[in-house]
């Protein structure tokens, strides 16, 4: 979750990936804004033990992951926020850290009990008219995985990590 950068209240010289590879996209955005319409949509979800939650919109209805006949994956339910910036981003960051499950170890005093998965949608189309594109980043967070015999994981916290 550090590394990702996911985690609250982290110092600005310790971003984690998350947060510098949506700079970076942010800055791409900026840099092409006369040219190009741009619209970044993103989704926060947790997966616990077997559910799938969404971050944004914790209380809402039941996410699904279905696959389609032509064999692509999608999720049914989610929450879409749009977003304008990094702040924007990283306020819904902030509000997805504190819905998540986290515990703590032997090992560590906040390890997240659950995967979660941000996905970034960037739709781009020339202001000049023509074909644009769409594409996804996908930044995986995976649950702490601290070996059980170091943190002597019993029960559900035992089960959280198998």
């Amino acid at each position: 979750t550090f590394t990702m950068g996911s985690s609250l209240d982290v110092p600005v010289n310790s971003l984690g990936v998350t947060p510098r590879a949506l700079q970076l996209l942010f800055q791409l955005i900026d840099a092409r804004r006369e040219e190009l319409a741009v619209a970044v949509v993103i989704t926060y979800l947790e997966i616990y033990l077997e559910d799938v939650v969404d971050l944004l919109a914790p209380r809402a209805a039941a996410i699904t992951i279905r696959e389609d006949g032509a064999g692509n994956t999608g999720v049914i339910g989610a929450h879409q926020q749009r977003v304008s910036g990094v702040a924007d981003i990283m306020e819904c960051l902030r509000i997805g850290a504190r819905a998540r499950r986290t515990a703590s170890t032997l090992m560590n005093t906040s390890s997240s009990r659950s995967h979660s998965i941000l996905s970034v949608t960037t739709t781009c189309a020339p202001r000049s008219g023509g074909p644009g594109c769409v594409g996804t980043m996908h930044f995986v967070d995976l649950a702490g995985s601290e070996r059980a015999k170091q943190t002597q994981h019993v029960g559900t916290r035992l089960r959280e990590a198998a």
